[in-house]
């Protein structure tokens, strides 16, 4: 997935191992072999927690 945004975070390239994530990158170094997935304008969450949000433009640096 590239260019997604991880909770907190800037965005960044999530390189992906079956179902799994295997590596988080800066955006725009993930290896070009495989397929690509654009997550630009998406948000990762974390698996397992109570990651319920009212995201709004906030998140995005704006007011």
């Amino acid at each position: 997935m590239t260019g997604v945004r991880p909770w907190g975070g800037d965005p960044a390239d999530l390189v992906l191992d079956g179902d799994r994530v295997s590596d988080v990158r800066p955006a725009g170094s993930a290896p070009v072999e495989g397929e690509r997935i654009d997550g630009a304008g998406l948000l990762a969450l974390p698996g397992f927690v109570d990651s319920h949000a009212h995201v709004d433009n906030s998140w995005w640096g704006k007011p």
